[in-house]
């Protein structure tokens, strides 16, 4: 099994009801085919980055999910199938590259704590200097 993101977008003439059933025909495929861990994320309607048979915009949808090349090549047949699917891509995930992202998310988080703590120590160690001269000028 190999992890797959599969991506599509559906015209932005086609009812929501139309969109939504072609998402759950691909997602009951995905899952005819035994399919494992299926995410949908549907981003709902957005602009193209360049217009798509005379449209500017349209309804994207995304599935994540581990599978087999050939549950892949019958969910690319079925996409092409569908008159309101304007365009699809299917990525191969490496597992590597996603757990080394998201180890660099974590340091970045990481450094930036760190920065945050000191940048608040050296405030509060310049306030004690202030607070501590204006108690030496009371004297």
């Amino acid at each position: 099994m190999t992890s797959y993101e599969i991506g599509f977008i559906i015209a932005p003439d086609a009812p929501e009801t139309e969109v939504n059933r072609i998402s759950e025909q691909i997602q009951s495929l995905l899952q005819k085919e035994k399919a494992e861990e299926i995410k949908v994320n549907p981003w709902g309607l957005k602009p193209l980055a360049y217009p798509i048979k005379k449209f500017k915009e349209g309804y994207y949808v995304f599935f994540e999910c581990k599978t087999t090349g050939t549950t892949i090549n019958n969910v690319e047949k079925r996409l092409r199938q569908f008159e309101k699917v304007i365009r699809f891509i299917t990525l191969k995930l490496d597992e590597r590259l996603r757990k080394a992202n998201r180890l660099t998310r974590k340091w970045t988080r990481i450094e930036k704590l760190k920065r945050r703590i000191e940048n608040e120590s050296e405030t509060a160690s310049g306030e004690e200097a202030v607070t501590m001269k204006e108690a030496g000028d009371e004297n």
